[in-house]
């Protein structure tokens, strides 16, 4: 992950070892960080189109393999999305 200008990137720690990136003008949410895994989660919204179809596989950047959070799912918007689904955060209750 690049930032094309860090001046209005901010983190934020809730919980030990996991930083939340977001902007620090308007409050927009950019990524949540496990630091142990090195896993990045990234608010697909603040990937431009442009980039999307430009890089290799672009459009994978978009398409989820794993969804957490889904303990409140709402019937019929997500049944058919693809990948693993957790009831809360990964490595949780599989759904």
């Amino acid at each position: 992950m690049t930032y094309t200008r860090d001046t209005t990137l901010r983190r934020f720690y809730a919980t030990p070892g996991v930083a939340r990136s977001f902007c620090g003008e308007c409050g927009g949410m950019l990524s949540w960080r496990r630091e142990s895994s090195g896993t990045v989660s990234v608010a697909v919204g603040t990937i431009d189109r442009d980039d999307l179809k430009a890089c290799r596989g672009g459009l994978s950047l978009a398409v989820a393999s794993t969804h957490i959070w889904c303990a409140e799912e709402i019937p019929g918007v997500t049944d058919n999305t693809r990948g693993q689904k957790w009831k809360y955060g990964d490595g949780g209750e599989r759904m």
